[in-house]
């Protein structure tokens, strides 16, 4: 009898701490999310589950991989039975039957698939998806059945920094300024065999203007001077600042640079200190799946503590025209209705299925839904300037830094270009694509000597020139 009173609690305690062993081949199991993950990262999800409980009101199971290789053992390849396991518990489990499933790990952690290649498409080492989980080895057809993203953590530390944000941004039921903001930013040019145009600016204006009214669209582009000097201070400014719902990186890119020139790089992640204004990141160029050692900008914009908190991003090469209509479909859907989840929008965005869709992952919590004011105020309509006008330099004379102000009352291709008094050209000092409004740019004559000189703007049909000078 001792014995048994002694061991009585100990085996009650290993229930509450534990939890009753669950069978993952029980059809009366009845949840509404599934956490997979490694053993080793089974704990730090235990707040993330506590959290959808209370403030979801989901019913969530967390199961490691150990425990559905147990059960579900028939293919020797990992990801098949992982793929068994959930279309087996999204088909045959007591209704509610489980919509959202998150992959908790890296792909040394719990590896996914390789996209077949097509004549034409080249295939990379990262070019790897989660597509396959998504669609139910019961059915017939390739349509999405289930919403999976994945949280491609290393370690226990960048798993709890993702956990902490989704947590406080769930946790909060107020509305900020910043939740109806967007951000769009474009590489400038995007060159094809023989042609040199405006791609990327046209498809980033584009989808700025399928926003709804009460969303507040900012650019920034490659070249763009703005009122912080520069690009990559403009971006860190805002994001941190002002914030913003959703962030568009529109252009050429790779696992660790966002265009080729290097706009917007992994290393500059670590400049986002924007406290609780988690956004979601979108990637309309390439965009590479993050290997097992080495993260991508989108993995690092997650694990950081600021950052983002969920991503709809494509995985290795792609065309443009598809990863184009599926970001307007997700503008359509995220945006405007604030009951969407990040993985409604996902698959609603990718229906019918197609060899593209299988490149698009989400990262983060598919259960996710962003905060917005479908009743804010429409902001007020810009005034545009009635004309084009070139402003005096100042300060003037200068040495060796002086700033040059400009007006445009349409978008348009800039150019503004330093002359001397021979009449020949010594300096280009912007060549880039503005919106209509007010401008400012700085122009540094380090490497001229002193004299007059003269800047001249060209800007569609308009042309003016200014002199200024520069005393050393």
């Amino acid at each position: 009898m001792k014995y048994f009173i002694v061991f009585l609690p100990v085996f009650l305690l290993q229930q509450i701490v534990l939890g009753q062993p669950v069978s993952l081949s029980d059809t009366a199991n009845q949840y509404d999310y599934v956490v997979i993950t490694v053993p080793e990262f089974k704990a730090a999800c235990e707040a993330f589950k506590l959290h959808k409980e209370t403030f979801r009101n989901f019913k969530v199971l967390i199961v490691d991989t150990s425990e559905i290789f147990s059960e579900f053992d028939s293919s020797l390849i990992k990801q098949d039975n992982i793929r068994n396991f959930i279309s087996y518990a999204g088909t045959f489990w007591k209704n509610p039957k489980p919509k959202y499933f998150l992959i908790a790990g890296d792909l040394s952690k719990i590896p996914n698939y390789e996209f077949e290649s097509v004549p034409g498409y080249e295939q990379t080492d990262t070019a790897r998806s989660d597509y396959y989980y998504t669609t139910s080895k019961y059915s017939n057809s390739n349509e999405i059945s289930f919403c999976v993203g994945r949280i491609a953590a290393r370690n226990g530390s960048e798993l709890n920094n993702y956990f902490n944000k989704v947590i406080q941004y769930e946790g909060n039921s107020n509305l900020s300024s910043w939740n109806n903001n967007i951000l769009i930013l474009s590489d400038d040019q995007y060159t094809t065999e023989g042609n040199d145009d405006d791609l990327w600016i046209t498809m980033s204006l584009n989808l700025g203007k399928l926003a709804p009214d009460y969303m507040n669209v900012k650019y920034f582009f490659e070249d763009d001077s703005s009122q912080y000097y520069g690009p990559k201070d403009s971006i860190v400014h805002f994001i941190n600042n002002d914030g913003a719902a959703a962030v568009f990186f529109v252009g050429h890119g790779n696992s660790s640079v966002f265009t080729h020139e290097q706009y917007f790089t992994f290393n500059d992640v670590d400049l986002i200190h924007n406290g609780n204004k988690y956004f979601i990141t979108f990637f309309v160029g390439s965009q590479y799946f993050s290997r097992d050692t080495i993260g991508s900008i989108t993995d690092k914009f997650l694990f950081s503590e600021g950052g983002s908190i969920g991503a709809l991003n494509y995985v290795g090469e792609h065309y443009l025209q598809p990863n184009n209509d599926f970001l307007s479909k997700c503008i359509k859907y995220i945006f405007t209705n604030p009951g969407y989840t990040l993985g409604e929008t996902w698959r609603n965005a990718l229906k019918p299925a197609t060899f593209q869709n299988k490149l698009i992952n989400i990262f983060g919590d598919p259960s996710l839904k962003l905060k917005f004011d479908i009743l804010a105020d429409k902001p007020p309509e810009n005034i545009l300037p009635a004309a084009y006008s070139l402003k005096q330099n100042y300060p003037n004379p200068f040495n060796p830094i002086t700033a040059i102000k400009f007006i445009l009352p349409e978008d348009g291709m800039v150019q503004m270009k330093v002359y001397n008094i021979l009449g020949n050209e010594v300096a280009t000092i912007l060549n880039s694509f503005y919106k209509a409004g007010e401008h400012t740019v700085n122009f540094n004559a380090a490497d001229l000597s002193s004299g007059v000189y003269f800047y001249t703007i060209k800007s569609k049909n308009f042309t003016q020139t200014k002199k200024m000078m520069l005393l050393k």
